[in-house]
Protein backbone atom coordinates (compact mmCIF):
# COMPACT_ATOMS: atom_id res chain seq x y z
CA UNK A 1 0.00 0.00 0.00
CA UNK A 2 1.91 3.30 -1.31
CA UNK A 3 2.10 6.20 1.86
CA UNK A 4 -0.19 9.38 1.52
CA UNK A 5 1.69 12.36 0.18
CA UNK A 6 2.73 14.24 3.04
CA UNK A 7 1.75 17.45 2.02
CA UNK A 8 -1.46 18.35 -0.56
CA UNK A 9 -1.45 18.19 -3.90
CA UNK A 10 -0.81 21.08 -5.95
CA UNK A 11 -3.61 23.74 -6.42
CA UNK A 12 -5.74 22.60 -3.09
CA UNK A 13 -5.74 24.06 0.47
CA UNK A 14 -4.46 22.18 3.44
CA UNK A 15 -7.94 20.28 5.59
CA UNK A 16 -6.48 22.23 8.65
CA UNK A 17 -4.79 25.69 9.79
CA UNK A 18 -1.35 25.84 9.07
CA UNK A 19 0.86 24.88 11.58
CA UNK A 20 1.61 27.78 13.83
CA UNK A 21 -1.74 30.29 12.95
CA UNK A 22 -3.44 32.06 15.22
CA UNK A 23 -6.40 30.35 17.55
CA UNK A 24 -9.49 30.19 15.65
CA UNK A 25 -8.41 30.21 12.28
CA UNK A 26 -10.72 27.27 11.34
CA UNK A 27 -11.01 25.64 7.56
CA UNK A 28 -14.19 25.70 5.74
CA UNK A 29 -15.75 22.40 6.14
CA UNK A 30 -18.00 22.56 3.29
CA UNK A 31 -15.07 22.24 1.01
CA UNK A 32 -12.87 19.85 3.45
CA UNK A 33 -15.55 17.05 3.68
CA UNK A 34 -15.91 15.33 0.23
CA UNK A 35 -12.30 15.53 -0.80
CA UNK A 36 -10.33 14.80 2.18
CA UNK A 37 -10.24 11.85 4.31
CA UNK A 38 -11.31 12.48 7.81
CA UNK A 39 -10.50 10.45 11.10
CA UNK A 40 -12.92 11.25 14.06
CA UNK A 41 -11.80 10.07 17.28
CA UNK A 42 -13.73 10.38 20.76
CA UNK A 43 -11.47 9.37 23.98
CA UNK A 44 -14.12 8.20 26.58
CA UNK A 45 -13.30 9.50 30.05
CA UNK A 46 -10.22 11.53 28.81
CA UNK A 47 -9.76 13.76 32.14
CA UNK A 48 -7.98 17.30 31.25
CA UNK A 49 -6.01 17.83 33.92
CA UNK A 50 -4.66 14.16 33.56
CA UNK A 51 -3.73 14.61 29.67
CA UNK A 52 -2.13 18.36 29.84
CA UNK A 53 -0.44 16.71 33.10
CA UNK A 54 0.89 14.14 30.60
CA UNK A 55 1.62 16.17 27.79
CA UNK A 56 3.27 18.72 29.65
CA UNK A 57 5.63 15.99 31.16
CA UNK A 58 6.36 14.58 27.96
CA UNK A 59 4.48 11.15 28.45
CA UNK A 60 2.35 11.11 25.42
CA UNK A 61 4.93 12.13 22.08
CA UNK A 62 3.05 10.37 19.83
CA UNK A 63 0.02 11.62 21.18
CA UNK A 64 1.05 15.12 21.26
CA UNK A 65 2.91 15.98 18.22
CA UNK A 66 -1.22 15.59 16.95
CA UNK A 67 -2.20 18.55 19.41
CA UNK A 68 -2.28 21.73 18.87
CA UNK A 69 0.89 23.31 20.07
CA UNK A 70 1.61 20.02 21.50
CA UNK A 71 -0.92 20.60 24.13
CA UNK A 72 -4.58 19.80 24.83
CA UNK A 73 -7.37 22.16 24.57
CA UNK A 74 -9.62 22.47 27.35
CA UNK A 75 -13.04 22.69 25.86
CA UNK A 76 -16.75 22.16 26.48
CA UNK A 77 -18.54 19.68 24.99
CA UNK A 78 -22.09 19.83 23.47
CA UNK A 79 -23.73 17.24 25.69
CA UNK A 80 -23.99 16.42 29.62
CA UNK A 81 -23.76 13.22 29.20
CA UNK A 82 -21.66 10.67 27.11
CA UNK A 83 -23.52 9.24 24.81
CA UNK A 84 -25.70 12.57 24.19
CA UNK A 85 -22.27 14.31 24.22
CA UNK A 86 -20.91 11.79 21.18
CA UNK A 87 -24.51 11.79 19.25
CA UNK A 88 -23.72 15.31 19.17
CA UNK A 89 -20.36 15.31 18.04
CA UNK A 90 -20.90 12.52 15.31
CA UNK A 91 -23.00 15.24 14.14
CA UNK A 92 -21.00 17.90 13.90
CA UNK A 93 -21.56 19.82 16.49
CA UNK A 94 -17.66 19.54 18.18
CA UNK A 95 -16.69 20.62 21.51
CA UNK A 96 -16.30 24.71 22.07
CA UNK A 97 -13.24 26.67 23.95
CA UNK A 98 -13.86 26.67 27.75
CA UNK A 99 -13.46 30.63 27.77
CA UNK A 100 -16.97 32.16 27.98
CA UNK A 101 -18.79 34.10 24.96
CA UNK A 102 -19.96 32.84 21.34
CA UNK A 103 -18.13 30.55 19.60
CA UNK A 104 -18.37 29.68 16.07
CA UNK A 105 -18.87 26.36 15.13
CA UNK A 106 -17.60 24.32 11.69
Amino acid sequence: MPTPPSTPPPNRAPAGPEPGAPSGVNPDMNEVVGSDDLLFVTLDTLRYDVAAELAAAGRIPHLARHLPGGRWEERHAPGNFTYASHQAMFAGFLPTPAAPGPHERL
